[in-house]
């Protein structure tokens, strides 16, 4: 049957290519990694990534990933080139409205009389989370299969998605022409 043979296959795609595409950090200092490169390319610190649940609904397990390894994260820091004064701010997520305001979800100010620091603030997150939202819409474009909602068992969805986010990471790995226009920051408004 192809219900089958379509997550078979995906778990054969993730076997197979996962870890030359797919690296997820282990370490406080590979973390930090993650967050100078977020931080270099959309300008948003001590950010490990993007999050969106709206798209692919599957029950969410990064709380429970990272409440299990919260000893592999980096501690705490100042952020750079500000006065010693200031608190270490911790490591994060970001995410949209929709999310819950954790130590490591960070998520915009609720939209009502914002002061000017928090409006530039949510606009800084917004254009930072414009990444996720860029991924699902190139995953949509390659892979029809998000264009519906995915009518397999929760195990069987995790394969598929997996498997288009490896497939999708091998192309830009071994092709990096087939990059989008909505993998870089759009500099046309500085």
């Amino acid at each position: 049957m192809i219900s089958g043979i379509v997550p078979e296959t995906c778990r054969a795609i993730v076997a197979a290519y996962g870890d030359e595409v797919m690296q997820v950090a282990n370490t406080p200092e590979q973390w930090k990694e993650v967050a100078r490169g977020f931080e270099q390319r959309w300008n948003f610190p001590h950010t490990f990534g993007a999050i969106d649940g709206k798209h692919i609904h599957i029950q969410n397990q990064l709380g429970k990933m990272l409440d299990q390894h919260e000893d592999s994260l980096p501690a705490p820091e100042r952020l750079l080139n500000k006065t010693e004064d200031k608190p270490p701010v911790d490591y994060f997520f970001i995410g949209d409205d929709t999310s819950a305001l954790k130590k490591y979800m960070m998520k915009p100010c609720p939209a009502r009389s914002l002061t000017k620091p928090e409006r530039i603030y949510n606009y800084r997150l917004s254009r930072a989370r414009r990444t996720v939202e860029n991924t699902f819409r190139i995953l949509a474009s390659r892979f029809r299969v998000f264009h519906a909602p995915i009518q397999l068992r929760h195990d069987r969805i995790k394969s598929v998605v997996l498997a288009a986010y490896v497939l999708h990471n091998l192309i830009f790995t071994r092709n990096p022409h087939a990059r989008s226009e909505g993998d870089q920051e759009d500099l046309g408004d500085r």
